[in-house]
């Protein structure tokens, strides 16, 4: 979902019809489709399009240049596209990525030209492009574009190693490749890349070797400059806290602050240009450094940090009333997955648990208790799922990928 110049963008999935404001908008016989809607910020119903016949799962929806750009999955395992669609959300051009690979992210220059990451296995090809793999498994990839999606360069060189949930940013005609996994695995190391327009590495940094850990990161500013924002959150014993680094665009580490008594599979951040926000659930209290913030009796709260980068001590916003099932408190992992998952949220109660493959079928259905977490998968074939977790007052819809 997007929102730009007073319109909101969202997509989705609907079967046989879609209601907006209790009014039929379209039908669709019976078939599973994937849609695009634009909605004005007073909620008049623009338009809905919806691109393909056949349904296809839509992320990363994002507005440049006056045009709406997307990743798209298909029904099989290593299939999809890029997608460029125009304002009233008509296709205007797309390209197919095929084989033992998949797209994690893109973002564009001041030429309209894209940078795509993702991973791939041998024999991956992007349109009439073979993307190279330098190993016996899996690796991490940078692929540049032009507008039209015509490849002009692909690295996927051995320092690019194996991610899933790569990230790539643009920032000064500087491109910033993020291996720093939002889900918690092991058998990569988190990095920065850093890489000219044409191709040519430039730098990295790693972070915590031996721990392979998920991070959360961002980008703020400081007196006018960039500053990136690492927050590393698995490992809170290795540092007694979560450890919480600024380094400046030469990837050099400006400070590192530590957050302590916070719940690490519970803790998010997100960032914009004037605030730093860190959300999630914390122990008896929150202490910034040696700054207590926050202390409480009664066990858990949830709530919201909010500072920048030259504050000592960060404003905290935090209660400790019971919170909504929501992608901010329910995760699960591994993810990718093999055998088995877990799952953890903060709801005391039970949750009904449904797997669907892309085609919308059921594969998979159970239930989940504080004492029983663990969900087996071995049994499902390698691909991608949605994976639909539901409590008495809410839902949650989550990809899932099975090796």
């Amino acid at each position: 979902m997007i929102f730009d110049d007073g319109t909101l963008y969202f997509s989705g999935v609907f079967r046989d019809s879609l209601r907006m404001n209790d009014s039929l908008i379209t039908a669709a016989s019976f078939l599973d489709l994937s849609f695009i809607v634009s909605i004005d910020s007073d909620g008049t119903f623009n338009w809905l399009s919806t691109p393909w016949a056949t349904k296809r799962l839509i992320y990363n929806l994002r507005f440049y240049e006056q045009s709406l750009y997307a990743i798209t999955l298909g029904t099989g395992w290593g299939t999809g596209t890029i997608s460029k669609f125009d304002l009233n959300g008509d296709l205007q051009n797309e390209q197919s990525v095929s084989g033992a690979v998949s797209i994690s992210d893109f973002v564009y220059d001041d030429s309209n030209n894209v940078y795509i990451s993702g991973y791939c296995n041998t024999g991956a090809t992007f349109g009439s492009l073979t993307i190279p793999n330098t190993g016996s498994s899996y690796n991490s990839f940078i692929l540049k574009t032009d507008a039209n999606f015509n490849p002009i360069w692909v690295d996927a060189g051995p320092h690019i190693t194996f991610d899933f949930e790569s990230k790539v940013y643009m920032v000064d005609d500087t491109l910033y490749y993020f291996h720093a996994r939002k889900t918690a695995n092991t058998g990569a190391t988190p990095y920065i890349f850093k890489y000219t327009q044409q191709g040519s590495f430039v730098d990295s940094i790693s972070f915590m070797d031996a721990w392979s850990p998920p991070f959360e990161h961002g980008w703020t500013k400081n007196n006018g400059e960039d500053v990136i924002i690492m927050l590393e959150t698995q490992n809170a014993a290795a540092f007694n806290g979560l450890p919480l680094y600024f380094l400046d665009k030469n990837l050099s580490i400006l400070r590192a602050d530590t957050l302590r008594n916070l719940y690490s599979f519970y803790t998010f951040l997100s960032a914009s240009d004037e605030a730093i926000c860190i959300t999630g659930k914390a122990n008896y209290g929150i202490n910034y450094n040696s700054d207590t913030l926050l202390s409480f009796n009664g066990g858990s709260g949830n709530g919201i940090i909010h500072f920048n980068y030259d504050q000592d001590t960060p404003d905290s916003i935090l209660n400790i009333s019971n919170v909504q099932l929501s992608t901010s408190h329910l995760t699960f992992y591994p993810n990718p997955a093999k055998n088995e998952i877990t799952l953890r949220h903060e709801l005391n109660e039970s949750l009904n648990i449904v797997i669907y493959s892309l085609a919308g079928a059921e594969v998979l259905r159970t239930r989940i208790t504080e004492n029983n977490n663990i969900i087996p998968v071995g049994s499902l074939s390698s691909g991608y799922y949605l994976l639909q977790a539901k409590s008495s007052t809410d839902s949650y819809t989550k990809k899932l990928i099975i090796q």
